[in-house]
């Protein structure tokens, strides 16, 4: 008996427990209500939710880093960076002709979106794609539909067009590095031209420059010392009759006066005039030793040694008066 009140309590308690929880809903419904009438109504999605893809084409410089940074391989871009291609979608210095992702596996890991380096590549907020069959999960970014067959034959038909530009390219490219190697050969040959003729032009200017030294070494040979001592001898010489022409006299007198001051002013007055005179050529050693006997003489002639000549001379004139009267 008291088994079947107890579970009576259990159920009426269950029961007023939901019918508050109601209660309350329906009081506060506009605060309380969770429920989305779904698919009339939709919630909202996260701005970073990871959703299907989508691409910003016009951004696209075809770098391959998205496909290559997927781990499941499941990016297939085709297109040409050599020049334009008919009938395709252009990027940032690009024509694309495909740009897919297969969504049966993808796993959604926003790896691709992460190394773009125009950013043009999205996880999206769609999350409906749903399909019954594989091929139909393929889906085309440059459209934002399902990649069919139609796309398919139009990217098979551009690839031998998307060959001839980049063979193309590279002849140019090729055409472009002879060209450089040739004006590079041209530059190196005229710079060792002129190199050449440069190092001529110095020897030349050194033997010009050897002329003039050996014309103005010329004129320095005529001033040498010697030159200057000519005309100042030339006085000497003459000074030296004169003390003899007064020295004749003195036999009357036994004394001789001492030796004229005239010769001293004579050789004083030939000092400024040796500046005048013509420089002469440089005179050999004969007359050089010639004049030496000349100053010595000059210097010789002292007051003590005219007395000496004049007795000389007295004794060797003979007899005097006396002794001849005896």
């Amino acid at each position: 008996m008291g088994t079947y009140f107890r579970e009576i309590y259990k159920v009426s308690k269950s029961i007023v427990t939901g019918m508050g929880i109601t209660w309350r809903y329906f009081v506060n419904a506009k605060k309380r209500i969770v429920t989305i009438q779904y698919p009339h109504e939709k919630a909202k999605i996260p701005s970073r939710h990871r959703g299907t893809h989508f691409l910003e084409t016009e951004k696209c410089i075809l770098c391959y880093q998205c496909s290559n940074a997927c781990p499941v391989d499941c990016i297939y871009i085709e297109g040409s960076r050599d020049g334009t291609v008919s009938g395709s979608h252009q990027g940032k210095g690009a024509s694309l002709t495909r740009f897919s992702i297969d969504y049966g596996l993808c796993i959604y890991c926003n790896l691709c979106c992460e190394p773009c380096p125009t950013e043009c590549i999205h996880m999206g907020q769609q999350f409906n794609l749903v399909s019954t069959r594989r091929d139909e999960m393929m889906n085309n970014l440059l459209t934002d539909k399902v990649y069919n067959e139609a796309d398919h034959k139009f990217v098979v038909g551009k690839r031998a067009e998307i060959d001839h530009l980049a063979e193309e390219k590279k002849r140019i490219k090729a055409e472009k590095a002879k060209a450089a190697a040739a004006a590079k050969k041209a530059a190196a040959a005229k710079k060792a031209a002129e190199e050449a003729a440069a190092g001529d032009k110095p020897e030349a200017k050194e033997a010009g420059a050897a002329k003039p030294a050996a014309k103005a070494e010329k004129p320095a040979a005529p001033a040498k010392p010697a030159a200057e001592a000519k005309p100042a001898a030339k006085p000497k010489t003459d000074s030296a009759p004169k003390a003899e022409g007064a020295a004749k006299p003195a036999p009357a007198k036994p004394k001789a006066d001492p030796a004229p001051k005239p010769d001293v002013k004579a050789e004083e007055g030939a000092k400024p005039a040796a500046p005048k005179a013509p420089p002469a050529k440089p005179a050999p050693e004969e007359k050089k030793e010639a004049d030496k006997p000349v100053t010595e003489s000059k210097e010789s002639a002292k007051p003590g040694d005219d007395k000496k000549k004049e007795d000389d001379k007295g004794s060797s004139s003979g007899p005097s008066e006396e002794e001849k009267k005896s």
